[in-house]
């Protein structure tokens, strides 16, 4: 029987009205008989576990070999690799209760769309264009009963520039076999520092100008790295930035895009500028969008890195309360943005240094990776994340105390190297936390754990 292996990465969890918790997520591959698959796969927790399937990414061809595994079993036997795709997958429950996941396709530099009806999973691809990369950090949302997926894009721009920024497309209807998309910006970068990739034909990108340039003739020999391009109409030597695997973390406006319902209506947002350092917010106003840069800035002045692992929610008075890292200090902080327009003073939720009160032996931890943040109707504010030094889950609790927060750490002890892709849901009467683990020995395998939270 084929086995998953490592299963459930970059995963995301929502609950119908049925009470049917359902999770998206990125199946990587079985290490131990060196399968790799890159599948998204979406299953039904069954109060133990994921029943997990393939919904896409399963190559039709070669043949199963049906003397070895079963075509009825996990991914229908298949052991080749077909589409890369199921990163940053996010999963909504539609208006008839049926899941529905968008998600990025690493193989095409594409955003796509799967939804259910009835036994039969529909894929189809939302946005893909050559020389572009549209679909990092997919989040996925019904809004009056149509698809709204909000992303990272970056493509060419005009001279020679790249654009980057967040997205919104909203799907005509919630089928995937029927829908069709309308676009619109929420804020674009038009400076974003190019990348090889991203360059047209019969272009280069040059490390000093950022720029795609024409390929010129007519220059002296060149130097290693270098290549002619054309300057100012002028042929000239200049160093190119080479091909290289995709970035994770690309030099772009956009990334760890955080969307919530807004209460007045519209999609509320959240991302990282890696650019220039800053988290933004965004706000729908009067069928355009406000933006807003919360930390990493101040009048105009630079405040450090601020932004990474944007998470968001939205209260019901549409203040909009942001959990991220502080790149600098390493740091996990938090911030009230009154209304979505006037940022308060952040708050350090944990510094790393300890928890329960206790200093760690090993000094400072990397901690805020994949958080996920809630108001709860109290008002206390909980976030969830990971210490990615230790591989732990932790939560912290933030209970009101004067113009701030009083806060308290814990850790959620569990088994394997976890606390990844952290998500804080309602489900069967309780608050839970879901998160991905993995463990390396004898092989890599992982998969996705549901936890009470204290």
């Amino acid at each position: 029987m084929l086995e998953p292996g490592l299963i459930g990465a970059y995963s995301s969890g929502a609950v119908a009205p049925d009470g049917t918790l359902w999770v998206a997520g990125y199946l990587e591959a079985n290490w131990e008989d060196d399968f790799p698959f890159g599948d998204l796969v979406v299953g039904r927790y069954d109060g133990s576990r994921v029943l997990w399937k393939a919904v896409d990414g399963v190559p039709d061809e070669p043949a199963v070999d049906i003397e070895s595994y079963d075509p009825k079993g996990f991914r229908g036997g298949q052991t080749e690799p077909g589409l890369d795709v199921g990163l940053w997958s996010s999963i909504a429950i539609d208006a008839d209760g049926n899941p529905a996941v968008a998600y990025y396709d690493a193989t095409n530099r594409a955003l796509r769309y799967a939804h259910l009806q009835g036994d039969t999973w529909s894929v189809s691809v939302v946005e893909q264009r050559d020389y572009a990369d549209l679909g990092r950090y997919a989040k996925l949302l019904f809004l009056q009963g149509r698809p709204t997926i909000s992303y990272l894009f970056i493509e060419p721009g005009e001279g020679g520039t790249l654009d980057s920024g967040v997205r919104v497309a909203s799907g005509s209807t919630a089928s995937a076999a029927d829908v069709s998309w309308s676009f619109e910006a929420v804020a674009t970068d038009d400076a974003t520092p190019c990348r090889t990739a991203y360059c047209r034909p019969g272009t280069r990108c040059v490390a000093d100008s950022g720029l795609c340039a024409d390929t010129a003739d007519g220059c002296a020999d060149c130097g290693s790295g270098e290549e002619c391009v054309d300057v100012g109409g002028q042929p000239v030597c200049e160093q190119i930035v080479a091909a290289s695997a995709p970035e994770t973390y690309p030099d772009a406006l956009g990334l760890y895009v955080s969307a919530t319902l807004h209460p007045s209506g519209g999609v509320a947002l959240a991302f990282y500028d890696r650019i220039h350092g800053n988290v933004v917010v965004a706000r729908p106003d009067g069928g355009g969008w406000t933006t807003v840069i919360a930390d990493g800035e101040l009048g105009g002045d630079d405040t450090g890195d601020k932004g990474i692992g944007t998470s968001l929610a939205v209260d019901g008075a549409g203040n909009y309360h942001l959990a991220y890292v502080d790149g600098v200090d390493e740091a996990l902080n938090y911030m009230l943005v009154v209304d979505g327009a006037t940022p308060s003073s952040p708050e350090v939720v944990d510094d790393g240094y300890g928890v329960f009160g206790q200093s760690f032996a090993d000094g400072k931890h990397l901690v805020g990776d994949d958080s996920n943040i809630l108001v709860t109707q109290g008002g206390d504010v909980r976030i969830t994340y990971q210490d990615a030094s230790a591989g732990t889950l932790r939560l912290a609790v933030g209970t009101t105390s004067g113009d701030g927060h009083t806060w308290a750490t814990s850790e959620l002890t569990q088994e394997g190297f976890a606390g990844a892709f952290s998500q804080q849901l309602d489900y069967a009467g309780a608050l839970r936390v879901m998160s991905w683990w993995r463990e390396a020995s004898p092989y890599s395998i992982g998969d996705v754990r549901l936890m009470p939270s204290p």
